[in-house]
């Protein structure tokens, strides 16, 4: 063995027994004189510092690892949720569109200007104007002039307490026919007022 480690000049032997305990021996040979220096280390003291730091790095990244996968899963759990929501309100907004669609009472949405934003099917038909002809104007476009500036002040001022106006009114057709209806006014709010 000693040949051996004169022709290498350096280096290491590991899980040696030395008195009954695992050692590590370090050696170096010279080519040029009949010497060698020879170091025995027991080996659980020589690796305990690297033990402790690789326990650490390993605590250290596993503790890291797992706080990305918590926060992953909550964020997972999270964006299910977001996605369930946004189905739900998807369903909401298909079954309220197909009733303003199919609804046999004619429908039309305002913005706070007071401009026609939407209408509906039923509408068309007993006003007798299309959507493209509505959409933009104001309500006033069904006016038959039978009624005084009290009246619609008076029904403005219900709107603007309650929320809602409901009574008799007579409006008229694109034909100029006047038409005796009941109308509902309500005001709708959205998350901006």
């Amino acid at each position: 063995q000693l040949a051996a480690m004169r022709d290498q000049e350096i280096g290491t032997v590991a899980n040696e027994q030395q008195g009954g305990q695992a050692v590590m021996t370090a050696y170096r040979a010279s080519r040029n004189y009949p010497a060698f220096v020879i170091v025995h280390v027991d080996r659980q003291r020589a690796l305990a510092q690297w033990q402790d730091e690789t326990r650490w790095t390993l605590a250290s990244i596993g503790s890291g690892l797992l706080i990305v996968l918590i926060v992953s899963s909550l964020l997972i759990v999270r964006a299910r949720r977001s996605l369930a929501d946004q189905e739900s309100l998807y369903r909401e907004q298909q079954l309220l569109a197909r009733l303003f669609e199919s609804g046999t009472d004619g429908i039309l949405v305002t913005d706070p200007e007071r401009r026609i934003i939407a209408v509906n099917p039923a509408l068309e038909r007993v006003s007798g104007y299309s959507s493209q002809e509505l959409i933009g104007n104001n309500p006033r476009i069904f006016s038959s002039g039978t009624h005084d500036r009290d009246f619609y002040q008076r029904m403005w001022n219900k709107i603007n307490e309650t929320g809602i106006w409901r009574g008799e009114i007579t409006n008229k057709r694109k034909s100029c026919q006047l038409i005796e209806e009941w109308l509902s006014v309500s005001s709708i709010f959205d998350q901006h007022g």
